[in-house]
């Protein structure tokens, strides 16, 4: 494939200057820092003196408590420290006569993150977590080490123009004297005649639905598209009998000029079957490209263009096979362009022959050709309002033809409204190579967009080059933290991407090679779709460029992950099946965990290995003895391993517990624990700090995946059973408080749990209104010892909810039940009063940033998520949003829900109870 071959070595260059800008201490130990200011109830934890309290252990694990000024360097501390230290504290310490501040920095205890670098001591993502909680950050002297990254490239060196071709000025015959000796191409911008080509016939083509059967008369369909636009319209064959020897040898002719199809143009093929002995004519697409579960109605996509390059000369294309019971929603239309070579199935793929005749012309589209100038401007009247409102439209709403004429007659009018460039963008009329050049014009001098247009801009609706690579340019300026909260998306629509390389694949591939943090989740986000056929090829390459320069330690730890993660795939293979076996056998339960213990113990585990879901915990040996299978359907195995950080302190970080699931699509709660954490941090910046939990959780392969578990937490469910009973506890308002009075004896401490009950209930109760969580019984609600309250197991989301025997079991949008509001007192009480406060605040914050997290679930329609596949599932956020009322109308909004919950609690009561 000469485009993947290509890319590798085009790669070359990119991963080089990535390791040339990398500096190996920074690399080694990555900072997590937060420059954002900080939050008012973090400043109201720190003390006058603008100090707080850091505790600091030595290798001996001797500790003291230092006061550490919030603007100090970690450098200050050091020095500090080691000032303080006499013969006696040396010894008592661990610390060499001879050892100085320069030789050590300082790491978090139990955990991979460092405090180091020249950088305020309240920038730092744990010392913030720890001065929000009022609690006391630990760590503890780490022998600063030897930075050494071998890095081994044999590849040679190659120029960035490998692979492209000369440009229209160079290439065109108009207007110039040319020897025929010097032609060896001609500009398709000098091509007058329309875009033609000839099909030849379908081979291998089956039909194995039994209820319908084979059909009389099959044809075949073209159409052009750029993105989701269509080109021109299809052109067919006529229908010829079904059988197994189909030709046509005619040709189809599009009504578009050769100069007018763009660079990133595709070819969409469909096979139809017509069926003339039933009463009514149906027609049924035997073959379909399918994109996991985004299901297109087109069974093959080629580009026209090979980098620049038209594709001329016979081809054939081999379709996509489909299931009956798969959607082919036009909707979700992915456009992928993966040829289906070496995919294992048991039925065969029809190919289709086709040939298109123009021979050695070239498609140059990144040269600017001579324009004529524009003529003079006109007022904008009338038209403004308009055009006000077109603009400032949010993202899921579609322009009328009206609407794309009017922003196409005043596009450079819109310049003063930058972030109107996606709806300038959808009036462009990409069928003609005018309005295209244009476009291109107006990008060089269109003014600095916001990152939530350019997150819009790498949909698939926008594929042209110089847009996407706009769009790039405008997130290199996101920080790590930043970049980290949307890299599950960018990843995604890497698919988007009409080639192999492409600006986007270049900035994620440099800043995983200069961010261990970021490579890490790079890595994962790629590796566990490589089973899919569609991306496979584009993902493997771009996981070859990174591994080839991320260092010899970090390759190292990524075959642990993955001997780890492939060991517990099978063993959970073989759980299932013994599980069966007793269950068979009526010797479930108790046996089974005995039996899966003993195997477990002998199983062969690296000794230590990184936590895929987080690289900063530390996996080291698993206590098989404490280890069991879970009782659900897919017999996940609960796993406990000990913390693999030889500088463990707390008890409650000693033993790290995991969840380890085959058989479910981790996917949907990746991206909704996402977006907690990204609503979490957005409530940061605006001081509110609402005790989100939004626990660890990796997909690693296709249905397999990790779960992080969170310490000292305890279901609902549980604590309703155990302090009322399994039928009455579920209406007894008093249990939940119960047990946190029992968790929390002194007073001080039950007015911390409560205060955290509220604020975490909040959260949760908007978190889950806006993203429309299902499936909210009692076992999915969880509440940690200090009354940190949260949600888990997001199978539902979207405004899909759990039904049952077709009833709908949940009548409210979130769950506020009255043992919740017993907590915090009573509905009329001060503490309630201020939780439907803090729970409008809430909600306000995140329908101000509306536009982002539309465009972010926009972006992974591509996944498969079967709740995430069509704009009619992102439309709920745009009416749990409520973007057509004012910020003042919304919180009412809000207000009128939480009234509409409590009348209705009752409901999620009978729904627990039957749970």
């Amino acid at each position: 494939d000469d485009e993947a071959y290509v890319t590798r070595r085009k790669l070359t260059n990119v991963r080089r200057r990535a390791l040339r800008a990398r500096f190996p201490s920074t690399y080694s130990m990555e900072p997590i820092l937060d420059h954002t200011l900080l939050p008012t109830h973090v400043k109201s934890n720190i003390q006058t003196n603008n100090t707080i309290a850091v505790c600091v252990y030595g290798p001996s694990k001797s500790s003291t408590t230092v006061s550490v000024g919030v603007y100090d360097p970690p450098s200050k501390i050091l020095l500090d420290f080691f000032e303080s230290l006499d013969s006696t504290r040396r010894i008592a310490f661990g610390i060499p006569d001879d050892a100085t501040a320069n030789d050590y920095v300082l790491k978090v205890c139990g955990m991979c993150d460092y405090i180091w670098g020249p950088h305020d001591i309240m920038d730092f993502v744990y010392i913030r977590h720890c001065m929000a909680r009022n609690t006391i950050g630990t760590v503890n002297l780490q022998a600063n080490p030897k930075h050494i990254l071998n890095v081994h490239d044999p590849w040679y060196f190659v120029d960035d123009s490998t692979g492209l071709t000369e440009n229209h000025q160079q290439l065109t015959l108009v207007g110039c004297k040319k020897n025929h000796t010097e032609i060896v191409a001609f500009s398709l911008w000098d091509m007058k005649r329309k875009f033609r080509l000839k099909v030849l016939g379908i081979d291998h083509l089956t039909y194995e639905n039994e209820i319908v059967g084979s059909p009389d008369e099959v044809y075949v369909e073209f159409s052009l598209y750029s993105g989701r636009k269509r080109l021109a319209d299809p052109v067919r064959t006529v229908p010829v009998p079904a059988n197994d020897d189909m030709r046509w040898y005619t040709s189809l002719e599009f009504d578009i000029l050769l100069r007018n199809i763009p660079k990133e143009a595709r070819l969409n093929v469909n096979i139809i079957g017509i069926f003339r002995t039933r009463s009514v004519i149906a027609m049924i697409v035997y073959c379909y490209l399918t994109d996991c579960a985004n299901r297109s109605k087109y069974p093959v996509n080629s580009l026209l263009t090979d980098r620049s390059v038209l594709c001329t000369g016979r081809h054939v294309f081999k379709t996509w096979p489909m299931t009956y019971s798969e959607d082919v929603s036009v909707e979700t239309h992915t456009g992928t362009t993966a040829p289906n070579d070496g995919v294992e199935s048991t039925t065969s793929t029809a190919e289709i022959y086709i040939e298109v005749k123009i021979k050695t012309t070239f498609w140059m589209g990144d040269a600017e050709r001579p324009r004529a100038t524009s003529g003079p401007r006109t007022r904008l009247t009338r038209m403004w309002k308009k055009l006000e409102e077109i603009m400032q439209a949010d993202t899921l709403t579609e322009l009328t033809l009206e609407d794309e004429a009017l922003l196409r007659k005043y596009r450079a009018y819109c310049r003063g409204r930058a972030n109107s460039l996606p709806k300038v963008l959808q009036a462009v009329d990409a069928a003609s190579l005018d309005s295209v050049v244009d476009m291109h014009a107006l990008l060089n001098k269109w003014p600095a967009i916001s990152v939530e247009v350019a997150l819009e801009l790498l949909d698939s609706q926008h594929v042209d080059e110089k847009v996407r690579s706009l769009a790039v340019k405008t997130l290199k300026c996101l920080s790590n933290n930043k970049l980290l909260a949307y890299l599950l998306q960018l990843t995604q629509v890497l698919k988007f991407e009409p080639y192999h390389d492409s600006a986007l694949a270049r900035f994620l591939l440099t800043r995983a090679l200069q961010s261990k943090r970021i490579g890490h989740y790079f890595f994962w986000f790629l590796r566990s779709e490589i089973e899919n056929p569609h991306v496979s090829q584009r993902y493997s390459i771009l996981l070859e460029a990174y591994l080839r320069g991320c260092g010899s330690n970090m390759l190292k730890e990524f075959s642990k992950q993955c001997s780890a993660t492939n060991t517990l795939k099978n063993f959970s293979s073989m759980v299932r099946d013994i599980s069966m076996r007793l269950t068979k056998t009526s010797s479930s339960g108790p046996k089974s965990n005995e039996i899966i213990r003993d195997q477990l113990s002998r199983i062969s585990l690296p000794d230590q290995f990184k936590a895929p879901f987080d690289p900063r915990i530390t996996l080291g040996r698993l206590i098989a003895e404490k280890s069991k299978i879970m009782d659900s359907k897919k017999k996940p195995l609960w796993l406990e391993f000990m913390n693999g950080d030889e500088n463990v302190i707390s008890e409650s970080t000693r033993i790290v517990r995991i969840i380890f699931k085959q058989g479910d699509d981790l996917r949907q709660d990746m991206l909704t624990l996402q977006m907690l954490s990204l609503m979490g941090q957005l409530w940061n910046e605006e001081g509110l700090d609402l005790h989100l939990l939004p626990y660890g959780c990796l997909s690693t392969g296709l249905q397999v995946g990790m779960i992080q578990i969170v310490p000292h937490a305890t279901t609902v469910a549980k604590i309703q059973k155990d302090f009322g009973g399994l039928i009455r506890g579920t209406f007894k308002d008093e249990v939940l408080k119960k047990w946190l009075e029992r968790k929390n004896v002194a007073n001080d401490r039950m007015e911390s749990a409560v205060e955290t009950f509220m604020l975490s209930c909040a959260g949760y109760c908007v978190a889950t209104y806006v993203l429309g969580i299902g499936d909210r019984h009692n076992d999915n609600i969880m509440v940690t010892e200090s009354g940190n309250l949260f949600h888990i197991d997001f199978g539902h989301f979207l405004g899909n909810t759990k039904r049952f025997y077709g009833i709908q079991r949940e009548r409210v949008p979130f769950v506020l039940t009255p043992d919740f509001v017993h907590v915090m007192g009573t509905e009329e009480s001060e503490m309630f009063q201020r939780f439907r406060e803090t729970c409008v605040l809430a909600y306000l914050v995140i329908r101000r940033h509306a536009p982002l997290f539309i465009n972010l679930f926009h972006m992974m329609k591509s996944t498969g998520i079967p709740e995430l596949n069509s704009v009619r599932d992102i439309k709920y956020l745009q009416n749990v949003l409520v973007l057509d009322k004012t910020e003042e109308e919304a919180g009412s909004h809000f207000v009128s829900e939480i009234a509409g919950v409590l009348r209705k609690s009752w409901t999620v009561q009978v729904n627990w109870l039957m749970h």
